[in-house]
């Protein structure tokens, strides 16, 4: 199955990611998780290099495509307004027509009583509900439409008085509701549209000369910023270049093997790749999702792959695929996203995506379930628990809690809680527990002592990248596993780090991260407040809880060099980024008051029997002499 439905997506993302970068960074996302060679048994080939460049590439058509872009956000909400303009006077203006048809009125009278009868109310509508520069386009637009609508409806209402069958005003009623008054909705629907785009239109042309600067768009609306713009703001890139230029500095001055240190130079290098794309490409809050959503679907299909493993073999799902590859490495992952999943599931107004979800929330924790890992089950309890706090609907989300954990509680088989029962302590320590400790406990706990160890003694730059194994191999008889050798890592990489590239790696690799985790906090409360927009900040609000997880899995296991967490400390400062241009570009949406289109009467206001009179002010005015 999977080799069809990669043969199948790859030249659709491939074509529709030459139309919008978007989606080559999001078809490159989702093949770091599920790797082509593995996953669907085709010849290998650099899928995830070529369409990480493909989405470099083409991000430097947003300059062109941003300002169609924000004429096109101006035309939507122009057409809002006028149909709700229209349809809030719409039975109003028929009503006034078949009254004044029935009471015999001349011809123009019956549509006079038409405009009159929705005039007002239609501009108000569009005084209290446009932003101010597209008050005057929007009214000439309502305005001639119900004009139109007026002129057909009289035409025929006309014709219909004069049918010499229709005898009675009942009669002359049922005629004109069936003939006349749906011209009024039939006019309205033909036209309305068209002349909002044609006033709009014009209006933008007429305002293409001044000049307002790269950030603004058509009638000064405020655009996402372009991809270079946007990578000079993002903090976590430039982080991230300071992380280049300590791993060279440490692969110089290695204490122990510089050939070693000098290939995570080049690693450092080629993680700009995902960097860059990502950076460039996610400019909006669409792209956004598009790229956390395919992050997501790339965890999904390798958490299946170790569900699926672990139903039809048992035991822990310990190759269920990706760039780790083990079991530890699957829950950490997981736990990174499952509480997006929780949060869209709540926040979403389509039940069909909120079930679809749900659905992958569940499989999230049937995922750490088949892992296996007990720093993977910290990791979501905390997640969860971060999440459940901070929701804005906290009744559900404890719903949601309570039925995940009832549901994780029952799939749960034995030997799962006696394995996790060794995080408290040894057996004779805790009755629940059958065998001894796990030696990979005991494991931990010499190599984070050695880690501290060398950090004392090499507090500043450490002893060179991938060096901690060689000093493991040295002074511990562990060997590793997976790969046969003597020596392992710290299983704690901010330790690791720490040993390897001393405090001043640390406070950038490590700041990196948790100045991620603040960006996300500040963007969700930024957008927090705008109705219809609950979806971001559930996104945002997901990572910042996947990020605790991410942190609890990285102080049990060295994950320092896996592509995805870098993502993570550029996405925060991105998901920042966006949602202050997205509240700027809303807040210049909003309804705002125009200049008064009209000055008031010079005389005071008309009064039924005539003007006022007595309000006139002839003080300054030259005397009348007699002839």
């Amino acid at each position: 199955m999977w080799p069809v439905i990669f043969f199948i997506g790859f030249p659709i993302f491939l074509y529709r990611a030459i139309k919008d970068p978007i989606y080559a960074v999001a078809a490159a996302s989702y093949v770091y998780f599920a790797i082509p060679t593995v996953e669907f048994g085709v010849p290998g080939m650099p899928y995830q290099a070529m369409f990480f460049a493909l989405g470099f590439l083409g991000a430097f058509r947003y300059y062109l495509m941003f300002h169609g872009w924000g004429a096109e956000e101006i035309l939507a909400l122009g057409k809002r307004v006028a149909r709700s303009a229209m349809d809030s006077v719409k039975a109003e203006v028929k009503e006034a027509i078949a009254v004044a048809t029935l009471q015999d009125r001349l011809k123009g009278e019956i549509r006079r009583a038409g405009i009159e009868a929705g005039e007002a109310k239609v501009l108000e509508v569009v005084r209290a509900d446009a932003p101010a520069v597209i008050h005057v386009p929007v009214r000439r637009a309502v305005q001639s439409v119900l004009t139109q609508a007026a002129d057909q409806a009289e035409q025929e209402a006309i014709k219909v008085a004069g049918l010499p069958a229709l005898k009675t005003k009942g009669a002359i009623r049922g005629a004109l509701e069936e003939r006349a008054l749906k011209l009024v909705d039939q006019t309205i629907e033909a036209r309305l549209d068209k002349e909002v785009e044609q006033n709009i239109n014009e209006a933008i042309k007429s305002d293409e000369k001044t000049d307002r600067g790269n950030d603004k768009g058509p009638l000064g609306i405020p655009l996402p910023n372009g991809p270079l713009r946007g990578l000079m703001l993002n903090s976590g890139f430039w982080l991230h270049v300071i992380f280049i230029g300590l791993t060279y500095y440490g692969a110089q001055n290695a204490v122990y093997d510089k050939n070693a240190a000098a290939a995570k130079v080049m690693t450092t290098i080629l993680l700009l790749i995902p960097i860059l794309s990502i950076v460039l490409a996610v400019r909006t809050p669409r792209h956004f999702f598009v790229f956390i959503f395919a992050w997501m679907f790339g965890t999904w299909h390798i958490c299946m792959n170790g569900v699926h493993y672990w139903l039809q073999y048992g035991g822990r799902a310990d190759n269920a695929g990706g760039q780790g590859g083990e079991s530890n490495f699957l829950a950490a992952i997981i736990v990174t996203v499952a509480p997006v999943a929780f949060g869209l599931a709540v926040n979403l107004k389509n039940n069909v995506y909120r079930l679809a979800f749900l659905g992958a929330a569940a499989c999230y924790a049937l995922g750490v379930l088949a892992s296996g890992s007990r720093a993977g089950l910290l990791a979501l309890i905390g997640a969860m628990g971060y999440w459940t706090i901070n929701t804005n609907r906290k009744l559900i989300a404890l719903g949601l809690a309570m039925l995940a954990t009832s549901g994780f509680l029952v799939a749960a088989p034995e030997s799962f809680w006696e394995k996790m029962g060794t995080i408290l302590g040894e057996k004779d320590k805790n009755p629940y527990v059958r065998t001894a400790v796990e030696p990979s406990k005991g494991e931990r706990l010499v190599l984070w002592d050695l880690a501290k160890k060398i950090w004392r003694e090499h507090p500043i730059t450490g002893i060179g990248p991938a060096n901690y194994t060689v000093v493991s191999a040295e002074e511990t008889d562990f060997t590793d596993p997976y790969k046969g050798q003597k020596g392992l890592q710290a299983h704690n990489s901010w330790l690791q780090i720490a040993a390897e590239y001393g405090t001043l790696g640390l406070v950038v690799w490590a700041g990196s991260f948790l100045w991620s985790f603040t960006c996300y906090f500040r963007a969700r409360r930024r957008l927090r407040n705008y109705p219809g927009w609950e979806w971001f900040p559930a996104i945002c609000l997901g990572m910042e809880a996947g990020a605790i997880a991410s942190a609890v899995m990285l102080s049990f296991n060295s994950f320092m060099w896996y592509d995805y967490i870098y993502w993570h400390m550029i996405t925060g400062p991105l998901a920042l980024e966006i949602a202050k241009k997205t509240a700027e570009r809303l807040e210049w949406l909003k309804p705002k008051d125009a200049v008064e289109l009209r000055p008031p009467p010079r005389y005071g206001p008309p009064q039924k029997d005539g003007l006022d009179l007595g309000a006139i002010d002839v003080s300054s005015a030259a005397p009348i002499r007699p002839a």
